[in-house]
């Protein structure tokens, strides 16, 4: 499952927890130093002045106590004062980033936050998250909606800046500051109720048009990693301020859910699945199809660009929810994967037909509320130009095609299909005259085809 991302050994150790002298302990260990060794071979040499700052840093981060922020600026000016006058700003930002990647500090990065020195990444976990998370602790904070005051927050960090604090926590996706109130913060991870309205089922809503996704990982049927939702609902409550200037936009939030009101068009982003999907349900009226389509889209490419930010190897996928089936209210509802989508369009059809419930349901439907504008302007499938592909779907057809197969069945012999016979000259490994070529056949075949202007998913597919 994760042999294309991990280096795993193909030794077998047989431990005996007792037996710290036994052989295979020591051949372990001697395992383990030759990996070690060959990943600092790879690294940056440790310049002098990066050590003299490791060696700093304790009394550095005892001379600041409570407070273990500071600009990078300010790291910048108390290296070259109390360390080396002579090193330039730039080389000092480059050994900060070292530091950083060696886990010695952390630097903060956000639309909010730029450039700040976190100087003792243990404070920040032990001394602030572990009191502002902890359910053991009595002075935590408990309210059941997860939405507290700034004064909350300060009683349980006393010592510390709470402005310049909850700044840091909106870096990293903990909390959401309500800019229209400035006083109140959103912190999902501490919402206790579970009562709010998790669907639409006894409302009257018939003149209602209704729509939704479930996104999903790809590649494995596994629940999304613990917290990713938190950070949905942050993001949520964070586009939601930005777009409520007026206090036409509302939002609810419950343990693994969210309600989004926002000029006459209403959305659910709920936690499906055991975990294991994101859905985002999207109802308006009908006089309103475009409206709700822009607030489908701008909820999923906040989630999509959480997601990609925060798990960048993970690909995902959209199942296209049952509209008939979300306005009847009816449980479970019909999702529509791509490739139901392509054996459509292979076809020459434009709907799907909905098994569960027995009849067809149009592509406009399902994508865009019915919006026949939105749907002709878009392009679906098989007619998707193969440049539009994102680098995840890429690197996934690169591991499918890379390696080269007894039956032919590889990128060479898609390159001879897609009429680029001279690049299997060029890229061949095996031809005993390649120097330095892209690490990927398939990624540099695609980079290639993609400047022609018909070449499109349809096409590549039928290769």
């Amino acid at each position: 499952r994760f042999g294309n991302d991990l280096q795993i050994s193909e030794k077998l150790f047989v431990l005996d927890a007792g037996a710290s002298g036994s052989k295979d302990m020591k051949l372990l260990r001697n395992h383990l130093q030759e990996i070690r060794s060959q990943i600092i071979s790879t690294c940056p040499p440790m310049t002098q002045l990066c050590e003299k700052i490791i060696s700093t840093l304790p009394s550095w981060r005892k001379i600041n106590g409570p407070n273990q922020l500071m600009s990078l600026q300010q790291f910048v000016y108390d290296v070259q004062e109390h360390l080396n006058p002579l090193a330039s700003e730039n080389d000092l930002r480059h050994i900060a980033q070292q530091l950083h990647s060696i886990g010695e500090i952390n630097i903060m990065q956000s639309e909010t936050v730029q450039d700040v020195v976190l100087l003792d990444p243990r404070w920040l976990c032990s001394n602030v998250l572990g009191k502002i998370l902890s359910v053991e602790n009595p002075k935590a904070l408990h309210h059941y909606r997860g939405r507290y005051t700034i004064e909350d927050i300060q009683r349980l960090v006393t010592d510390s800046d709470v402005e310049e604090l909850i700044q840091i926590l909106d870096a990293m996706d903990i909390c959401a500051r309500d800019l229209s109130s400035g006083a109140m913060v959103d912190i999902p991870a501490l919402i206790k109720t579970d009562n709010l309205h998790r669907s639409w089922t006894d409302e009257e809503d018939e003149v209602l048009i209704y729509g939704g996704v479930r996104i999903v990982p790809v590649e494995h049927l596994t629940p999304f990693p613990c917290g990713i939702f938190h950070k949905v609902q942050v993001n949520l409550c964070r586009w939601i301020h930005q777009q409520s200037t007026e206090g036409d936009a509302d939002i609810r939030l419950w343990v693994n859910g969210s309600k989004i009101m926002n000029r006459g068009a209403e959305l659910l982003v709920l936690l499906v699945n055991h975990g294991q999907g994101i859905e985002v349900q999207v109802r308006g009226l009908e006089t309103e199809k475009i409206k709700c389509c822009l607030l489908l889209d701008s909820v999923c490419s906040t989630i999509d660009n959480l997601i990609a930010t925060t798990l960048p190897g993970l690909l995902t996928g959209k199942y296209y929810l049952s509209p008939q089936q979300l306005r009847e209210h009816h449980e479970p509802v019909m999702v529509y994967q791509p490739r139901d989508f392509f054996r459509a369009q292979s076809q020459k059809e434009t709907s799907l037909t909905n098994t569960m419930g027995g009849y067809k349901e149009s592509f406009s439907s399902i994508l865009c509320f019915g919006c026949l504008d939105v749907y002709s302007q878009g392009s679906l499938g098989m007619d998707i130009h193969v440049s539009d592909l994102n680098l995840l779907t890429r690197r996934k057809l690169s591991r499918l095609l890379d390696p080269p197969d007894p039956m032919g069945k590889d990128w060479c012999l898609l390159a001879m299909n897609l009429g680029l016979p001279d690049l299997v000259a060029k890229y061949n490994t095996n031809n005993g005259t390649q120097t330095y070529f892209l690490s990927s056949p398939v990624h540099a075949l695609l980079q290639e085809w993609s400047n022609a202007p018909d070449s499109t998913v349809g096409i590549l597919m039928s290769k």
